[in-house]
């Protein structure tokens, strides 16, 4: 009789374990399904062709990024880790934004970086964000674009608990060297969202402000802002370029 209450108590514990672990699966694979990447619209204008021309002349190009929207409350939402080209601030326009060439998101931000690399920095599973520095994107100097600025929704570069990241290229090989770039009002769902932020690639002063259009609180965080102290979460606009404050 003992025998079989020992045996009937270990084929219940089994019934269990499998249940929890069918269900653990199941969440997992809602987690990694669940994961949709913002509608990405991008135009181009043409010239007619003339002539002997084999195809028509480019004169205007871009790209606009459409976040997730919230299904309650119908704000926008940032969603996973985007890479985003720009191109620099053109200074003979005041007050204008860098233009968003393309962009395209990831569900982990070790997939961004290395998209954003074209495969030369890989990073491990486990490995912190905090440890990517220019060091390391040395090795991609041959990438068809280049790295200058990451903020991160989390401080302390974390993304722990679902925490999102934007990773910021050009095709300027020399980065801020001779370039500014940023936003005069922050897109794609990160209105006052960003905690943390890094700089790279000649790019010695990342500035985030409290207001859209460069205005209200600033904080300067140069090369490195592991936190924003009182602009955490509240930057509307920023500016990356090599003049320091």
């Amino acid at each position: 009789m003992r025998l079989r209450l020992v045996l009937l108590a270990i084929s219940v514990i089994g019934i269990i374990g499998f249940v929890v672990v069918q269900r653990n699966a199941k969440a997992q694979t809602m987690l990694e399904t669940s994961f949709q990447e913002p509608v990405i619209n991008c135009f181009a204008n043409l010239e007619p062709m003339v002539d002997d021309q084999t195809s028509s002349e480019v004169t205007d190009s871009g790209c606009e990024i459409i976040p997730a929207v919230d299904a309650i409350s119908g704000e926008k939402q940032a969603i996973g880790h985007c890479v985003i080209t720009i191109e620099p601030i053109d200074k003979s326009k005041a007050g204008q934004s860098s233009k968003v060439n393309a962009a395209r998101c990831f569900a982990t931000f070790q997939q961004a970086i290395e998209h954003a690399t074209d495969g030369l920095v890989q990073l491990s599973a486990d490995s912190s964000p905090e440890l990517l520095d220019q060091a390391m994107l040395e090795s991609a100097v041959a990438a068809k674009t280049t790295i200058i600025g990451i903020q991160w929704a989390n401080p302390q570069y974390s993304i722990a608990e679902g925490g999102l990241s934007q990773i910021w290229t050009t095709t300027q090989t020399a980065g801020c060297d001779g370039y500014s770039y940023g936003f005069a009002t922050v897109e794609y769902g990160w209105t006052k969202q960003i905690s943390s932020a890094k700089a790279f690639s000649n790019c010695r002063d990342f500035e985030h402000y409290e207001h859209a259009n460069w205005t209200g609180l600033r904080i300067d965080c140069t090369q490195v802002c592991p936190g924003m102290g009182a602009m955490n979460d509240q930057t509307s606009s920023w500016r990356l370029d090599n003049v320091l404050p």
